[in-house]
């Protein structure tokens, strides 16, 4: 076929000087096209109006129908022009336009000059004879349209018009007269084809209301607006009516906007006679749950009249029946209740729940919601067995069944029967701790943890859930936890660290039935990793003491697992103290260890080296102990007595006899002060002697300076007594 969008994509008509190819964006005319922006109008130029009197023509080139078996012509239009004479009984118009056609190049004659109906919608009236139109005593399109209108012809070679093989030209006529000018008329999307509605769907539909050509109606038969359906292929009717038939051939029902109903789709039946339209779906297309928006936007009569507006509705389409939930007990265990309610959520979220079909089923008897043992508020249903009379329980019929239906408003409600079991266990599972108990202390650095499992029906493998310091493990998922043959082993990924406490709680298993645990196991444990610690308090370890029979102290310790005095061993050069020669003073985490010399029987030497080896060890409830050995030193003083040597001494330089020595008691471990005195009782020098330290005189005093030759008198000073005197010669 040919077609022409106005758009200069391809040219099939020429203009003259007032009729030719424009564009919509003007000022004046149509606001939109019917595609893209370009038209064909008079007044092309945009001009608020056009003037007159003339005969504007728009004219196609020629068009060759060999090899067609069918033609059909159609436009679209947008006319505005003078109103039609309100007070002529003719209701004649003053500017219009007609359609001629051209033959094989005979002449141009008015396609359905008397408007029987050859182009649809038909003409609209005669232009006035007595104006000074053109086509004046013509018929014409010379109603205002105010939007764009669809003219359709009818099978131009089945009427005889033209024949296969014709040459056929088309002319756009329009006449004006001398006054009251308005602005104008454009076409758009023009056709000549093999197919009679080759376009649509269109964006726009109009029909002119004149005698005859009413526009068509449409209620809704079934299913009404709002309403609800269980059917699956859901027919949808609707009753039409108006002063014309229907066109079944022009009538389209959308379902969502993606189904189509129609009669070539062969889903629709369209009774002209009575009005009638049935569109059904056929499978596998039909209607999915949910709502659907139906929308009759295509319904034209045989006059070419469109329904207007389109008609659009609701419906929703519920294939599902009610569901059923177990709420309590959720997991369809009781425990010891063997007459206990249980709780059963029923709803239906499309078209809700009929009461009337509302039973629960128990030992195969039915009750509904009006008997004692069933309670229903809707949603959900409690079930009491105590109150059926029959005295039988859970114990006796282990399930609970009910059935409900929804309420569609049309078709057969959606009905089920759901079952659940109900399972009433009188004893639940066991757990045992095997190791470590709580409050246990290991020496071990990789301590496991063990469980023992027990239940008469035996224990499931799965779900078993152990807390340790705050992280679960699940057996079955982490390696950390092993269940096997009854028992739970927790064995850590890392090792635990030393003076740790962990928390350790056995938080759910189940028996093959899945019956949980009732209660958890909870204990907390405690890791030594280190031996006990001893520290020497007197004597100091390397300390040089005065006395040769010193009391001996050491404090022992250990955290957390304590001290195991039956390991303590006290050596002295391989000497071994007996726990009676202690005296024991106890502390928290140990005590002290004091030993008397003379009470155990020891003697020291003055000058002797005292070694102190002391063995103890911890004492863990699990593990081997922790274990150490401490030596330590400390020595007795030199025994020491007033001496002044050599003397006399001679102090002159030469190397020889130049100082004295003196010695005092407990000269390692105290200190003095010396005090040299001549024959008149005169001090002549003075010196603080350090432990240990220089005991010498070089014979000066105490400027420095030599004294003389003689005798002189010593005295040694210590913690505040003299402990030595004597007298000292010197010689120069």
């Amino acid at each position: 076929g040919y077609h022409d969008d106005f758009e200069r994509e391809e040219d099939l008509f020429y203009g003259d000087a007032y009729f030719d190819y424009c564009d919509v964006r003007l000022p004046y005319g149509p606001d939109n096209a019917i595609s893209g922006f370009g038209v064909a109008g008079v007044p092309y130029d945009g001009s608020a109006t056009y003037s007159g009197p003339m005969a504007a023509t728009l004219t196609s080139f020629d068009f060759d129908l060999t090899g067609w078996t069918t033609a059909y012509l159609a436009f679209w239009y947008w006319l505005s022009v003078p109103p039609l004479d309100p007070f002529s009984w003719t209701g004649d118009g003053e500017d219009g336009f007609l359609l001629e056609i051209n033959v094989d190049h005979t002449g141009w004659e008015q396609l359905d000059e008397y408007g029987v109906g050859i182009i649809l919608p038909r003409y609209d009236a005669y232009i006035d004879e007595s104006v000074d139109n053109p086509l004046a005593n013509k018929m014409t399109y010379c109603e205002s349209t105010g939007v764009w209108v669809e003219v359709v012809s009818q099978d131009l070679i089945d009427l005889g018009i033209v024949s296969p093989g014709d040459i056929l030209q088309v002319r756009f006529v329009f006449g004006t007269d001398s006054y009251n000018h308005r602005e104008g008329l454009f076409i758009d999307e023009f056709r000549l084809s093999t197919i009679q509605y080759p376009i649509g769907p269109f964006m726009h539909t109009y029909c002119i209301d004149v005698p005859g050509a009413h526009i068509p109606f449409a209620n809704v038969v079934m299913p009404l607006d709002s309403t609800s359906s269980s059917c699956e292929c859901q027919e949808i009717v609707l009753n039409t009516g108006g002063e014309a038939w229907l066109d079944p051939d022009r009538v389209v029902l959308w379902a969502d906007n993606t189904i189509r109903f129609a009669v070539d789709e062969g889903n629709m039946t369209v009774t002209p006679s009575s009005g009638m339209i049935v569109a059904q779906p056929s499978e596998p297309d039909c209607w999915q749950e949910g709502w659907h928006t139906l929308t009759l936007d295509t319904c034209y009569n045989v006059l070419g009249c469109n329904l207007w507006p389109p008609l659009s509705w609701e419906f929703l389409s519920d294939q599902s029946p009610p569901e059923a939930v177990l709420l309590d007990p959720s997991d369809s265990t009781l425990f010891c209740e063997e007459f206990a309610p249980v709780t059963i959520s029923i709803t239906d979220t499309l078209t809700g729940i009929d009461n009337s079909t509302v039973f629960a089923v128990f030992c195969g008897a039915t009750y509904g919601i009006t008997h004692p043992a069933v309670q229903w508020d809707g949603s959900q249903l409690i079930f009491y067995p105590e109150s059926t009379g029959t005295g039988e329980s859970w114990a006796d019929c282990p399930e609970i069944c009910v059935i409900a239906a929804d309420n569609p408003y049309y078709c057969e409600p959606n009905i089920d029967t759901t079952c659940f079991p109900i399972n009433v266990i009188f004893s639940a599972p066991t757990g045992s701790l095997i190791t470590p108990q709580n409050g246990d202390v290991t020496a071990c650095e990789d301590q496991q943890i063990v469980f023992a499992l027990a239940d008469s029906h035996g224990i499931s493998p799965d779900g078993i859930v152990l807390e340790v310091e705050s992280v679960r493990y699940t057996a079955g998922i982490d390696p950390e936890l092993i269940f096997a043959g009854g028992i739970l082993t927790f064995t850590p990924s890392t090792d635990w660290t030393h003076n740790q406490a962990v928390d350790v709680s056995l938080l759910e298993f189940y028996n093959i039935y899945g019956v949980p645990n009732l209660d958890t196991i909870d204990l907390t444990f405690y890791v030594d990793l280190l031996p006990p610690e001893v520290q020497p308090l007197a004597p100091q370890p390397g300390q040089l003491v005065m006395e040769n029979d010193p009391i001996m102290v050491f404090r022992l310790s250990d955290l957390p697992a304590g001290l195991d005095l039956s390991t303590l061993q006290i050596t002295y050069y391989g000497r071994d103290f007996d726990f009676s020669d202690i005296d024991w003073t106890p502390e928290t985490n140990g005590g002290i260890v004091t030993i008397d010399p003379a009470r155990a029987g020891l003697e020291f030497n003055w000058g002797d080296t005292v070694e102190i080896e002391v063995y103890i060890c911890d004492e863990p409830d699990l593990c081997e102990p922790n274990c150490t050995t401490a030596v330590w030193r400390f020595y007795i003083e030199p025994k020491t007595v007033c001496n002044a040597v050599p003397n006399p001494f001679t102090p002159d330089g030469d190397g020889i006899n130049d100082v004295v020595v003196f010695d005092y008691p407990h000269s390692f471990t105290e200190k003095a002060v010396l005090r040299i005195y001549n024959t008149r009782n005169i001090e002549v020098f003075k010196k603080t002697i350090q432990p240990d330290g220089n005991r010498s005189w070089s014979g000066i005093d105490d400027h420095g300076e030599k004294i003389r030759p003689g005798l002189y008198l010593y005295i040694i000073e210590s913690a505040g007594r003299a402990v030595c005197s004597g007298t000292i010669l010197i010689i120069r």
